[in-house]
């Protein structure tokens, strides 16, 4: 749809529903964006939505202009939720080292992430009362996957760019 579908994309990073103005930041990836663009691109770091926030922020650090997404990242991971801070993490783990020279300002927040024991936010359930197995696996998505197959290892790769 070429230029047409690209103003249709732009105009839905205002849509009301999370999920269409995910998808208009994420299929925006595949144009050249103007200085509009990044823009609203820029506005939507501060999205409600982590998954918005977060795609907005990886556009920006895709184009050359990490030093917009931010807010996008920090807010992630000082979340309680476990997968907005792995999403963030994950994200990261993308970036040459260019692009994560400019974000040793989130090392600070990177390492706050993995001491942050929570995955569901109040939705956390008591482990004392969880079946040893499931309180097993629920642990080790946390500390396993998220903390030490994202998060350090993110942490590293910042720290050394």
């Amino acid at each position: 749809m070429g230029e047409t579908g690209r103003d249709i994309l732009i105009e839905r990073l205002d849509d009301p529903d999370s999920a269409i103005r995910y998808w208009a930041v994420t299929g925006l990836m595949s144009f050249d964006v103007d200085d509009e663009t990044i823009k609203k691109l820029a506005h939507l770091v501060q999205d409600d939505s982590f998954s918005v926030s977060l795609a907005a922020g990886d556009a920006l650090c895709r184009i050359d202009q990490p030093e917009k997404s931010i807010a996008a990242f920090s807010r992630a991971l000082d979340s309680d939720l476990l997968w907005a801070r792995g999403r963030a993490g994950a994200n990261l783990s993308y970036y040459n080292r260019k692009t994560l020279s400019k974000m040793k300002i989130l090392i600070p927040a990177l390492q706050s992430a993995l001491k942050n024991p929570s995955c569901y936010g109040i939705h956390d359930p008591d482990l004392d009362t969880l079946i040893p197995w499931f309180r097993n696996m629920f642990i080790s998505e946390r500390d396993r996957h998220v903390a030490e197959w994202i998060l350090k290892r993110v942490i590293k790769r910042v720290e050394l760019a």
